[in-house]
């Protein structure tokens, strides 16, 4: 704790234990008074934080701003899917807002040659440029380790691998680093 807050606090506690002693219904009605106002306050202050990042928000662009000469890394992010023709619209919303420039961000979704329904999924559904199918034969899908057997396939300097674990009954998302 630091010295401030201790010459603040030990005071208003030694003035809290006189009064209860003393007044203890005036002493409760003080105290149910401060947490209010503090409820208050704190209301107030995260109302205020929340318009001021909503009014900074709208001056952001969508994608960083293009530099001359810009050295930007590209990356390649690696999607496995295996059935999931009925994600694939939102999955495709969430990568597509993905914080980099789209021209350094290279998104490929690996497809199994079997896997008919993320197929016609991803054949019916209109990718953004910087996102792409690539269907897996047989032999290059191995089961445990799908996103790396297209080494071949990618253009950035850094890859990550985006992947969907079922982890008692839920499914979660996660990028990890290649």
């Amino acid at each position: 704790m630091k010295l401030a807050q201790t010459l603040v606090l030990v005071p208003v506690f030694a003035l809290g234990v006189i009064a209860l002693n003393s007044q203890p219904f005036v002493a409760a009605l003080v105290f149910v008074g401060i947490v209010a106002a503090y409820y208050v306050v704190a209301t107030l202050r995260a109302a205020w934080v929340r318009f001021r990042g909503d009014r900074e928000a709208r001056g952001v662009e969508s994608r960083p701003p293009a530099g001359p000469g810009d050295a930007a890394p590209e990356y390649t992010v690696l999607v496995p899917l295996y059935r999931e023709g009925t994600i694939l619209p939102m999955l495709v919303e969430r990568l597509n807002q993905v914080y980099m420039r789209q021209e350094r961000l290279e998104i490929l979704l690996l497809v199994g040659e079997d896997d008919e329904e993320t197929k016609t999924a991803v054949r019916d559904y209109p990718l953004p440029p910087h996102i792409r199918a690539v269907i897996l034969s047989p032999a290059e899908v191995e089961p445990e380790r799908p996103a790396l057997n297209v080494e071949h396939e990618v253009r950035g300097q850094h890859v990550v691998i985006y992947e969907g674990d079922p982890v008692m009954g839920i499914r979660s998302a996660g990028l990890k680093s290649a």
